[in-house]
């Protein structure tokens, strides 16, 4: 039978099992994040020193600080377009809002134009005959990234 790898843990599963599998994945907590969020396999990542990577945002509406994991900064670096639904998870809204309203507090830069810049300087990566990239990754639940509150 065809395996398949996970997005979220990287395991090889059945094709059968898939949708099942990913289910538990996506299943969402009680703080409105999904159990799991994709991410890059640990050896596809970007690897070296991120120390200058801005790592926290702030939710404009409820001015919450919310800090992005390691491994999702690691996976949107070597490849800006993995996370394009353009939504980020905000811990002071318990939900996903859009890059747009968010800012790193460590540059002031709008995580929408910090997105849009890395793309840019990496366009070969963005997925072929992609129309309206946001639109099929929120349909399949692949809103963004997972975090926690400062």
């Amino acid at each position: 039978m065809p395996k398949i790898r996970c997005p979220y843990c990287h395991e090889y599963i059945d094709e059968d099992d898939f949708d099942r599998h990913e289910r538990k994945h996506r299943k969402l907590r009680s703080d409105g994040q999904q159990t799991d969020y994709v991410t890059l396999p640990e050896d596809e990542q970007e690897d070296g020193d991120i120390d200058d990577v801005p790592t926290v945002y702030k939710h404009k509406k409820c001015r919450t600080e919310t800090v992005m994991p390691e491994e999702i900064v690691r996976s949107y670096l070597k490849n800006p377009w993995l996370y394009m639904a353009d939504e980020t998870y905000c811990c002071g809204c318990s939900t996903h809002v859009p890059f747009r309203e968010c800012k790193w507090t460590e540059t002031g830069q709008n995580l929408q134009e910090y997105m849009d810049d890395l793309r840019a300087a990496k366009p070969e990566m963005k997925p072929k005959g992609c129309m309206a990239p946001a639109a099929i990754l929120l349909a399949l639940g692949m809103a963004a990234t997972a975090w926690m509150m400062v």
